[in-house]
């Protein structure tokens, strides 16, 4: 399943609000991941 993932850039922090957005828009789309506990932050992932 896909979560949004949006950081700020500052100390590890996260744009809940616009991830939340992100996810209304794209539920129709993909399969977006239901429980938000699993939104986990994919902070210094390797490209």
């Amino acid at each position: 399943a896909f979560w949004p993932f949006i950081p700020t850039g500052k100390d590890g922090a996260r744009d809940n609000a616009e991830e939340l957005e992100l996810k209304a828009k794209l539920e129709h789309e993909l399969p977006i991941e239901q429980d938000l506990s699993r939104w986990f932050g994919m902070f210094d992932a390797p490209l």
